[in-house]
């Protein structure tokens, strides 16, 4: 005895129940996929985002470990010490900004590492740390340099400064040289005197005496010989 089929309005309601069920399945089979979507776009943004800051790090770090290699701060002239110095100055102000995008790198390695599992994970974590510790090595450095050369620019002052006052004094003395009255001899006995000459000095005055040879002839100063009252070559002392 066959069973009697369900009432057709018990039918429809089964089949709006299952078109419901198939519609929810649906919506909730959109939506996952919708999340699933977003977290990939958000991954890959972050990620792009983390790339290209590493990458203008990377480049900058690169120009400085290049530059700290191989410094040129010893033994070097006044004009190569500023140059360096102007140089390694402008690494050293660079390298304060270059902190603040490494710390920004840092922040967003720590979201990039909760998104991604296994050798991703590794590799991120692997990025920021090499990073780090590159800095940490061209900012040692870049302070080892800078105090060599400010070692450098201190002792060419110094210099500069003892130069200029012995440029000075020469300078009042080329006038004593000229203020001097007599021959050449005798400026040079003044000068002698005047100066405390000894040593390898007076060998040249030595060189007047009145036996001296024309090859033992000296050579004296422009402006000594300008005022010399004997206009002619030079002979000896005379009697």
């Amino acid at each position: 005895m066959s069973t009697p089929s369900p009432p057709p309005v018990v039918r429809f309601r089964e089949f709006l129940f299952n078109q419901s069920c198939a519609v929810n399945y649906l919506q909730a089979t959109k939506t996952c996929c919708s999340n699933m979507i977003g977290q990939l776009e958000r991954r890959w943004l972050l990620w792009h985002e983390f790339m290209k800051e590493y990458d203008h790090l990377d480049a900058w770090l690169r120009l400085a470990e290049e530059a700290v290699s191989s410094p040129n701060s010893v033994h070097i002239t006044y004009q190569t010490a500023k140059e360096e110095m102007k140089k390694f100055e402008r690494l050293r102000r660079e390298a304060g900004p270059r902190l603040i995008q490494l710390d920004s790198l840092t922040r967003r390695n720590r979201t990039l590492t909760r998104l991604f599992q296994g050798t991703m994970q590794a590799r991120l974590l692997s990025s920021a740390r090499e990073c780090g510790r590159r800095w940490d090595d061209v900012n040692a450095k870049l302070q080892s340099i800078t105090g060599q050369l400010q070692v450098q620019w201190e002792a060419f002052d110094a210099q500069r400064e003892e130069l200029a006052v012995w440029l000075a004094d020469m300078d009042v003395r080329l006038i004593e040289v000229e203020q001097l009255t007599g021959n050449a001899c005798e400026k040079l006995r003044q000068l002698q005197v005047t100066w405390g000459w000894s040593g390898t000095r007076q060998l040249t005055l030595d060189a007047l005496s009145p036996v001296t040879t024309p090859t033992h002839r000296i050579s004296v100063p422009a402006r000594v010989r300008s005022d010399s009252t004997d206009a002619s070559p030079y002979t000896g002392i005379p009697p």
